[in-house]
């Protein structure tokens, strides 16, 4: 059973006020005041919280209480009702103008009575489709509501990715993301994603990027569905938060981790998160995967005669030979002092043997002093996700090592 709402009777007629009294104590919680000053200290205080007023409509200090229940927050929900012994006149009209919620005219009807400060209340407890949005609208994020075909029924801001958004009199209302969104990729799967979330009734939150008019922005999105009163979903509730500086953050930090930074390959510790997620379902298409191990040859050498500086240099030349001949879908992962990992996905041996083959040849366009780069090779066919990671990277180590010991053996 919910409490008893809170009525204030500002009546200076006491058979008036007995009257009103008679017909509302059975429902409501009484109290009565008519020294303006001690209502205006009673409300104040807010021990007793009021959900509704009742004043005489021709006392002279009701325009002054109605304006310090409008614009003070804290009376928001308290509402206003005048009281008249006569008909509505141009003072009771303008009065209503004012911020008054209703009048009460006598003669009382009980039923009447208690129909009108009952819808009163209840206006005041809610707010209006208007106000609702003038209060989402304050808000940082973008708050918004779709139908059940996707089409919105207000959205609290518009950003410039969209068409027309600097149009005063544009409104998104009654249209779907594909129609208002200049990135036509990221609109489609928006949409697709909301009749997903209206089928299956399940929430959702992720992350998109959008390059819209030379800007590059992320937005987190999250949705939820709504349901009337028999649970059957119409329509969908979605925050939309701008979290570029943070996304940008996360990608330097992430980048720093997954960087090595003498070489700007790819770091060891991003290759073992790597080999991680590349054995998931979801990559089963990067299969098979051909592994190169690689080796720099005789860098102890130029450490010893050139300083290790100069062995920085011979590492880096590695580096810059890798980003000169394999394709940009490869994966390069310095994994040690002078040792790399190249991963080709959806590859095969030949294509591995070729670009081991032009390595080889172009090596020699970098040397320090008389010292040509020269790195050693071995390779390994990854082909399939059950297959651990750590019996392919010992073969194309084993590989690698081979071919490092017949240059040593060429060279005796």
């Amino acid at each position: 059973m919910s409490a008893k709402k809170m009525l204030l009777l500002v009546i200076q007629d006491s058979e008036i006020r007995a009257e009103l009294r008679e017909m509302l104590q059975e429902e409501y919680h009484i109290t009565e005041n008519n020294d303006l000053r001690a209502v205006i200290q009673f409300l104040n205080d807010g021990k007793i919280p009021v959900d509704a007023i009742l004043i005489d409509s021709d006392d002279d200090a009701v325009a002054e209480l109605i304006c310090m229940l409008r614009d003070n927050a804290k009376f928001a929900m308290t509402a206003l009702l005048l009281v008249t012994e006569q008909n509505i006149t141009e003072k009771e009209l303008s009065l209503l103008e004012m911020g008054a919620v209703d009048c009460l005219q006598m003669p009382f009807q009980q039923e009447l009575v208690m129909h009108r400060v009952n819808n009163a209340i209840r206006f005041k407890d809610s707010v209006t489709y208007e106000e609702m949005e003038s209060i989402l609208s304050a808000l940082p994020s973008n708050i918004y509501m779709k139908d059940v075909q996707g089409r919105y029924i207000f959205c609290t801001h518009y950003w410039h990715h969209l068409h027309d958004a600097d149009d005063p009199d544009w409104t998104v209302r009654g249209k779907t993301d594909v129609e208002i969104r200049k990135d036509k990729d990221n609109a489609e799967a928006a949409l697709q994603a909301d009749l997903k979330l209206l089928k299956s009734g399940k929430p959702s939150q992720y992350t998109i990027e959008i390059n819209s008019d030379g800007i590059q922005e992320f937005f987190e999105i999250i949705k939820h569905p709504i349901r009337n009163q028999h649970g059957i979903i119409n329509g969908i509730v979605g925050l939309i938060n701008n979290v570029t500086e943070y996304e940008q953050m996360k990608r330097t930090l992430e980048k720093q981790l997954h960087t090595d930074e003498l070489t700007g390959l790819y770091s060891r510790s991003y290759f073992e998160e790597f080999i991680r997620k590349i054995q998931k379902e979801e990559h089963k298409e990067d299969f098979p995967v051909c592994i190169i191990s690689a080796d720099c040859d005789g860098l102890k050498s130029v450490n010893d005669i050139y300083g290790h500086l100069a062995g920085d240099q011979y590492i880096r030349m590695a580096a810059m030979l890798f980003r000169m001949i394999l394709p940009d879908k490869s994966y390069v992962f310095r994994t040690g002092g002078d040792e790399f990992i190249i991963l080709l996905l959806k590859s095969d041996r030949r294509a591995g043997d070729y670009y081991i083959q032009q390595m080889h040849e172009q090596s020699g366009l970098f040397q320090i002093k008389d010292h040509k780069l020269s790195i050693s090779f071995g390779l390994a066919m990854w082909t399939d996700r059950s297959t651990p990671a750590t019996v392919c990277l010992a073969e194309s180590d084993k590989n690698m090592y081979a071919e490092k010991k017949g240059k040593k053996s060429h060279r005796l």
